[in-house]
């Protein structure tokens, strides 16, 4: 191991001292390379996604939520606003390196996510593909590109935000959720909101009609429009691929013929849980909205991509 790690080295100070001095903005290239990996690590994003499994796994389910949605926002955009206007000059170098790493967190992330029995392990390993299929609208550059990573975040958030809210209500007012399996009769014993539950999973699967199904075409045409068809091969493959596991979350779900019991003292303090299953409703609701009239968020997303581009 010590003499491949030197081997590495040895190369990769070979590889800057023959090639980067010839470029114009060699310690440009250095510093992005850096920014890039804590900004990947932060998404996250494959071969820098090994601390999400466990975070998910471990930490509460608000906390969890929050790291979901929030950080991941600010994240993207200030990636796309750091490759559009201090990196722009170098876009030619970064590209190739966005290419690989979507396609690299594209396969690791579903088949990864294939393989896990618990839930939240799962919908990390959802997370790293989910990551790098959004990394194919900046890899593309240019309005297109950007401003389908943007809408593809935002349906990405809503979803998470609804997944979420409604596992943290399954778990106060039935029983800790660990595994996938523990997902069985929940439909059957909350029944208006385990429909809005499968609804969110069919978006992450990317189902048509629903917003995820939209959110990724958007990604794919920019795709597309580039001629990258052997990105958008891939792209569509692993999207198959994570339906299985998402349709798997369902199976035990909505088969199940148990039916669990319901606490109601915590549902005594009823107020709390009426406005968050209100919420909740309304996240879904904005995702159809934005589904069916889709010119205002496709005006917002490319007028928010050229602000990136050119401020």
């Amino acid at each position: 191991m010590v003499s491949r790690a030197l081997i590495f080295l040895i190369r990769f100070f070979t590889f800057f001292g023959t090639y980067v001095n010839d470029f114009e903005h060699a310690g440009a290239i250095v510093g992005m390379f850096f920014v890039l990996i804590g900004l990947c690590f932060k998404l996250p994003v494959a071969p820098f996604h090994t601390w999400a499994p466990d975070v998910y796994q471990a930490a509460p389910l608000p906390i969890v939520l929050f790291i979901v949605t929030i950080p991941k926002i600010i994240t993207v955009f200030s990636l796309l606003h750091l490759l559009t206007y201090p990196f722009h000059g170098i876009f030619t170098y970064w590209r190739y390196l966005f290419v690989g790493l979507a396609i690299l967190s594209m396969v690791w992330g579903s088949l990864a996510a294939l393989r896990q029995q618990n839930l939240r392990r799962m919908l990390a390993y959802g997370s790293v593909s989910d990551m790098g299929f959004l990394l194919m609208g900046p890899a593309m550059g240019g309005e297109f590109g950007l401003s389908s990573a943007i809408i593809y975040i935002i349906f990405y958030a809503l979803n998470m935000l609804g997944v979420f809210s409604l596992l943290i209500i399954f778990e106060r007012s039935i029983k800790p959720i660990n595994d996938i399996k523990d997902l069985s009769g929940i439909m059957q014993s909350m029944p208006m909101l385990g429909s809005l539950f499968c609804l969110f999973i069919l978006s992450f699967a990317g189902i048509p009609p629903m917003p995820g199904f939209f959110a990724k075409i958007y990604v794919l045409e920019s795709v597309i429009t580039r001629s990258a068809y052997f990105m958008g091969i891939v792209a569509v493959i692993t999207t198959v691929i994570s339906a299985a596991y998402y349709l798997n979350v369902l199976k035990f779900f909505v088969l199940s013929q148990s039916v669990l019991k319901v606490n109601r003292v915590n549902q005594v303090n009823s107020l709390r849980k009426y406005v968050v299953k209100t919420i909740v409703a309304f996240i879904f609701l904005i995702l159809c909205l934005m589904v069916i009239f889709p010119f205002r968020l496709l005006e917002l997303a490319r007028s928010m991509a050229v602000s990136i581009l050119f401020q």
